[in-house]
């Protein structure tokens, strides 16, 4: 008798917790979704201008040079983000929750690939980065050379990443709040398997402290005078 009342104990016990409801971790694959872009003023690093000497005949001068010149291996994007959620069918919504806090906006996240599973999502190397983008490693602005930050994006935990100029809410320079990440889907044989991203910081100031911002990020383009499409998405959760 007492095996029987066992057994239903055990069944009932296992009929309460199936009506549980289950805490299941985000998928950052469903959590990701593509981002569209509302594009402001694009503009280039101001070079050294060239200046002259006049130069005699008979005369050794010493004359000590500096310039300051812009990369062209790189890109670089910053500004706000904004986001909302809904529940429907298409472009038709059952109910809008509507728009979520900046906060809730985790990361940003810029690749070639227009269909890069983010469930997929590593950390990605700078050799990686230098291969695929064929950048000499030893060039001040290789990504091995510029990308030694470790940091977080989204739950995954980065070796590699840039840490970009900011200004702090109180007008601070600083650089790190914003660190530009590599991440891959696992493969690094073409550019289609990176993804380059970086954490959301709310209200912060841009690099040149003249706007509010939610983030800053840079990605590679293998040739200054080549132009390469990015898509971009955000992590919502």
């Amino acid at each position: 008798m007492s095996n029987k009342k066992g057994l239903v104990l055990l069944i009932s016990a296992m009929m309460l917790l199936s009506l549980l409801p289950l805490a299941l971790a985000v998928d950052i694959e469903d959590a990701v979704a593509g981002a569209g872009v509302s594009k402001g003023t694009s503009d280039t690093f101001n070079e050294t201008t060239s200046q002259t000497d006049a130069a005699q005949g008979g005369n050794v001068t010493e004359l000590n040079l500096t310039s300051a010149a812009s990369t062209t291996k790189w890109a670089g994007y910053y500004g706000q983000v904004t986001a909302s959620l809904s529940l429907g069918i298409a472009n038709a919504a059952l109910f809008s929750f509507g728009d979520v806090a900046n906060d809730q906006v985790k990361s940003v996240f810029a690749t070639q690939n227009a269909t890069l599973n983010f469930g997929n999502l590593v950390t990605g190397t700078s050799a990686g980065v230098d291969s695929v983008w064929s950048f000499t490693t030893t060039d001040v602005d290789s990504a091995t050379l510029s990308h030694l930050n470790a940091t977080t994006v989204s739950g995954i935990s980065i070796t590699e990443a840039a840490a970009l100029n900011s200004y702090t809410d109180v007008g601070i320079s600083t650089a790190g709040v914003y660190n530009s990440s590599i991440l891959s889907d696992g493969s690094v044989g073409a550019k289609g398997n990176f993804a380059f991203g970086v954490a959301v910081t709310p209200n912060q100031r841009d690099f040149s402290n003249s706007t509010v911002i939610d983030y800053e990020l840079v990605v590679p383009i293998g040739d200054g005078a080549t132009l390469e499409t990015y898509y971009f998405f955000m992590d919502i959760q």
